[in-house]
């Protein structure tokens, strides 16, 4: 719900944000997207935010889940936020010499404890089967996992009832597409988790800003010509 009381649609909720982004993008994994999520420019708006964990805690409640479990980073605002909501602890698992996550903090689960594992974006799955495998080491009991976004195009499978706020399958291009693009207006932004070859800007103003996949990088393109217009880092 929003502010109003109002349901809204959650892929709007992530525009809303600035956080679905469109483009050109070249994965980590080789592959190709003409969209990517920014999970922080949702982060740091509570209101989506909230109206996302919201739909998880609702689809949740019925599960009786006793506690709710995220990974390090984002998922800990999502484990607190969707915790509040249902009215139970929330926890978080960090990870442990690079290869497996655990609770630490002093956090604790009871014998049979019933979780609920929460992510913000998912996409390999990879966090949340650490998360998983910290759980059942502790003893409790998987209840069911959620994520606000899954990327995997509802391939994934944790073997436990499963909730995506929104579905989408990112990798859809095959290969470079935009190769033929004019050279002047391309840009090969590196960073850890994607780059932007081929901008579709978004309207700002004078100008068009086109931010690509980290969240630490800003280029403002002018709206009448494929000049720089400015760059910085944050």
């Amino acid at each position: 719900m929003t502010a109003g009381g109002e349901p809204k649609d959650p892929e709007r909720l992530l525009r809303d944000a600035g956080a679905l982004l469109e483009g050109h993008f070249e994965l980590t994994s080789g592959k190709h997207s003409s969209s990517y999520v920014e999970k922080f420019r949702l982060l740091e708006r509570p209101e989506q935010t909230e109206a996302l964990c919201r739909m998880i805690a609702e689809w949740a409640r019925s599960l009786n889940p006793q506690l709710v479990a995220g990974p390090t980073t984002g998922g800990i605002i999502i484990s607190y936020e969707v915790a509040r909501l249902i009215g139970v602890r929330s926890i978080f698992a960090e990870p442990v010499n690079g290869d497996r996550r655990s609770f630490q903090r002093g956090f604790t689960i009871a014998p049979g404890e019933r979780v609920l594992v929460v992510d913000d974006v998912l996409t390999t799955g990879g966090s949340v089967r650490e998360v998983l495998a910290a759980v059942r080491h502790e003893g409790g009991g998987v209840a069911a996992v959620a994520v606000l976004i899954d990327r995997t195009g509802g391939r994934a499978d944790f073997g436990v009832p499963f909730f995506a706020c929104l579905t989408v399958d990112l990798v859809s291009l095959v290969g470079d597409p935009f190769e033929r693009r004019p050279t002047p207006n391309s840009r090969h932004l590196s960073n850890s988790s994607a780059s932007l070859i081929w901008p579709r800007p978004m309207p700002m103003g004078g100008h068009t800003l086109c931010r690509c996949a980290s969240p630490t990088w800003t280029a403002a393109f002018t709206s009448r010509s494929t000049r720089s217009r400015s760059a910085h880092y944050d």
